[in-house]
């Protein structure tokens, strides 16, 4: 029961003509009264800044009143009628607002503190800067309404429809969005910390900027939405659908792809982006129709883009043909360890360059003669010299790629007498495997081999076939696995390519605290290699690491994935 008084309507009424100032005095002198004014007319009244909390206000008309600024918070505004009213600034923070008619009504920077919104027609409102935190919107709709600054912390909105809404600004922190539609919403400089976005269904959003530190994204359509230089530190991927996403300059330290969220895998500086994202691309306009002596030159473009930054691999991707203009399209497959966005600046300022000095071959005849008579004898004299180039610049060329470290068990317990013929075994049961997949650069010196691959995939089923081979045949091995940057230089001994760098050390690391038999692999490895999963298993496991790399010192703690083969 409430046991507080009641001022009478006709004495509240009197109260309220004599000003803001005398009524808001009296309600602070006198907190145990309730102000009761249900029922009552209060058309065009000005109530701007009254102070009305918590009163009793079932019912009552505030048609074309003005309440700029007005504090409603607690009140019961059940039934009550704002039709037209100017509600600037107006508070109804954890008030009821059941069945109110908010018809027609001037709403700005409104705040709706901890109200159940379901069931109100929201179309009508200004929600621009409104402040929302810990409201039930579940199941609104919002579309293309503008929220921008909108507060909406703790808030659920678990299936609401903010298809098309522009969402600038606005605050997500702890909110609820599972299941939400955000086909093509803008959600630039939003801040999603810790919010839940399971399930939604976003294709084409902007997250531009966005804060989504911790944010979960579990089996989120995320096609094609732009993530450029948003924080996606600690958010959870699970079953999400990334096909055609945008991460241009995102910071990740570190996510989950794990159905829990519970395996953490971290990342170097631009090393998320590199993985998951679109390949940049450098994309160069001709006017009208390619000519043929442009087209014959085009790899040579290709090919000094790629020498200009060494550890970058370019391929021509497509050539579209427009109304206009053709467009020659570069896909940037590798960047090493260059952020990807700077990286296809620098290059696509390059490639300009050079094709503003290519198409000077369309007006100047001589230049065009030349080099038609050049085009025959491209082999002879272009070819070689740019092979020498790139041997020019062979000790610091790095590349991105899946690196295999193996290692004999028992090697140094061999009789002296079998050493000879067990290592020709060795290596005769490995060249066949090494070359079915392509291996790069093996180098087998004594009890151990190292070799890379292009692709992560192809590494995977070299190693489980030499696994299944050389353990048919008696021999006991370990095989850690690593993707990352690998520096392919000259042996000064031998004259060979050697391998060096990070992924191969890591990888080595792997193989040290692999139990025999096994095929560890790092996470990158394990993301790179998705295509496998309906064959391949991976296990998740803790392993202690026994010597430092990079930033991790001896005793550190990593999850690796055991590698086993899901068709025996």
């Amino acid at each position: 029961m409430n046991s507080k008084a009641i001022l009478s309507a006709d004495e509240c009424l009197a109260l309220i003509e004599q000003g803001s100032s005398t009524f808001n005095q009296w309600r602070s002198m006198n907190p145990e009264i309730q102000v009761d004014l249900s029922g009552q007319k209060l058309d065009k009244y000005d109530l701007s800044g009254y102070n009305l909390s918590h009163a009793l206000l079932v019912g009552t008309s505030f048609i074309d009143a003005n309440l700029t600024d007005a504090d409603l918070s607690g009140a019961n505004c059940s039934n009550a009628r704002f039709i037209a009213a100017i509600l600037d600034g107006t508070r109804f923070d954890n008030a009821n607002l059941t069945d109110a008619d908010f018809l027609a009504a001037m709403v700005r920077r409104i705040s709706l503190v901890g109200l159940d919104l379901r069931n109100i027609d929201m179309k009508s409102f200004n929600l621009r800067y409104a402040r929302l935190e810990r409201v039930d919107l579940r199941g609104q709709s919002l579309s293309h309404m503008d929220l921008t600054g909108a507060s909406l912390a703790g808030a659920d909105l678990s299936g609401i429809d903010l298809v098309g809404a522009n969402l600038t600004g606005a605050d997500f922190t702890n909110a609820v969005l599972n299941e939400s539609l955000l086909q093509e919403a803008n959600l630039t400089k939003a801040i999603l910390n810790r919010a839940s976005l399971q399930k939604i269904r976003a294709r084409k959003a902007i997250f531009r900027e966005a804060r989504c530190a911790c944010t979960d994204f579990r089996h989120a359509d995320l096609r094609e939405v732009a993530f450029e230089q948003a924080n996606l530190t600690g958010a959870r991927f699970h079953g999400a659908t990334t096909d055609g996403w945008i991460l241009r300059g995102v910071e990740c330290e570190y996510c989950y792809w794990d159905p829990r969220g519970h395996e953490r895998q971290n990342f170097r500086r631009g090393e998320f982006e590199r993985l998951y994202g679109l390949k940049p691309t450098i994309v160069l306009k001709y006017p009208g129709t390619i000519r043929w002596h442009e087209l014959a030159t085009l790899p040579f473009l290709a090919e000094h883009l790629a020498a200009s930054q060494w550890g970058t691999l370019i391929h021509l991707k497509k050539i579209e043909e427009r109304p206009s203009n053709t467009d020659v399209i570069f896909s940037i497959e590798e960047v090493g360890d260059f952020e990807p966005e700077r990286i296809r600046q620098t290059l696509q300022q390059e490639a300009e360059n050079i094709q503003a000095a290519q198409l000077e071959f369309r007006t100047n005849p001589r230049l065009y003669s030349e080099l038609k008579q050049a085009l025959s004898k491209v082999k002879e004299q272009f070819w070689p010299r740019m092979l020498e180039l790139a041997g020019e610049h062979g000790a610091a060329n790095q590349r991105n790629l899946t690196v295999l470290f193996m290692d004999l068990k028992g090697f140094s317990r061999w009789q002296d007498s079998e050493l000879s013929i067990k290592l020709d075994l060795f290596r005769g049961l490995l060249k066949p495997i090494l070359d079915r997949w392509q291996a790069s650069y093996p180098n087998m010196e004594g009890d151990s081999l190292r070799a890379t691959f292009r692709n992560a995939a192809a590494g995977i089923q070299c190693a489980l076939m030499v696994q299944r081979v050389l353990s048919a045949a008696g021999f006991e091995l370990r095989i850690g696995m690593d993707t990352g940057p690998v520096i392919v230089a000259e042996n000064a001994v031998t004259g060979l390519p050697d391998l060096g760098g990070y992924a191969l050390n890591f990888a080595a690391r792997l193989e040290e605290v692999a139990k025999t038999g096994e095929v560890l692999v790092s996470h990158r490895v394990q993301q790179l290699a998705r295509t496998l999963r309906d064959h391949v298993r991976f296990v998740p496991r803790e392993v202690t690491l026994h010597k430092p790399i990079g930033e991790l010192e001896a005793g550190s703690r990593v999850t690796a994935y055991v590698v086993s083969d899901n068709t025996q």
